[in-house]
């Protein structure tokens, strides 16, 4: 498990060993996990954003375009 992103809105941690990340948008409650295709897709895509030194609101506005697959309740322990 590997912390990746982590701003006021939104929180992304890698799992390397699964091919994963987990995304959780603070303010909403929600989150998701992908894997396979998606998760691949989804580094290339911050791999790409990361390249071109965004700001914090930047990268929280590619993230936020993930919305619609945040659909897990957010639990925290």
């Amino acid at each position: 498990m590997q912390i990746v992103y982590n701003s006021e809105q939104f929180y992304i941690v890698a799992y390397p060993s699964e091919e994963a990340y987990e995304v959780v948008d603070k303010t909403a409650g929600r989150g998701s996990f992908f894997g396979g295709d998606l998760a691949h897709r989804f580094h290339d895509s911050m791999r790409d954003i990361a390249a071109s030194d965004p700001s914090t609101e930047a990268i929280d506005e590619f993230i936020a375009n993930f919305g619609l697959t945040l659909t897990l309740p957010a639990i925290y322990h």
